[in-house]
């Protein structure tokens, strides 16, 4: 699951993953049920940031210890590729649903759009949990447009249940990550 040798591929996946923990969780903040699940957002938030500062700074610090990206190798083209794809999803996404008067549904759009998008860098980086991180979140996406709207926004919905999922992925990248780094 956690294949990849380059400890820089795993810390920055870590230090990624755990700013989408932070951003989702921050996001969720909308229209939270309670104060116990804005706690509950608050300590995700606190989480993914911990892990997104950790996680960065080591895959700075090897960042010349080589990765399974290569600048101008397919793996640098397909990353590229979907990073352009995401944005123009998001953005036709907007647009088709500021034009049906229903930004309130970006948010789990978005989500599942993300989840869609770590399915191909799983083989990018070498890192098959990226195949089940990309169904996880796409779930929640779509859970997300399905669950009650009426007392919380969808984008609680979409923090209370993506940003513990980004973070189990993130845990055990940067634990790994850490070790790979020290050998």
């Amino acid at each position: 699951m956690f294949e990849s040798e380059y400890a820089r591929d795993l810390l920055l996946t870590a230090g990624i993953l755990g700013l989408a923990a932070f951003a989702w969780s921050g996001w969720a903040q909308e229209r939270p049920p309670s104060v116990a699940a804005r706690v509950y957002l608050g300590v995700l938030s606190v989480a993914g940031a911990v892990l997104a500062g950790v996680g960065t700074y080591n895959g700075i610090k090897v960042y010349g210890d080589g990765s399974a990206m290569v600048v101008g190798e397919p793996s640098w083209i397909v990353y590229l590729a979907m990073c352009a794809l995401e944005v123009a999803a998001a953005l036709a996404a907007y647009a088709v649903l500021r034009g049906r008067g229903r930004t309130d549904l970006f948010a789990p759009v978005l989500l599942v759009i993300v989840g869609v998008h770590f399915a191909p860098l799983a083989g990018v980086f070498d890192l098959s949990v990226l195949y089940l991180l990309a169904a996880a979140v796409t779930v929640a996406g779509l859970a997300a447009l399905r669950l009650p709207a009426r007392r919380n926004a969808p984008s609680f919905w979409c923090g209370a249940l993506a940003a513990p999922v980004f973070l189990a992925v993130a845990v055990p990248c940067l634990v790994i990550g850490l070790g790979r780094m020290a050998a």
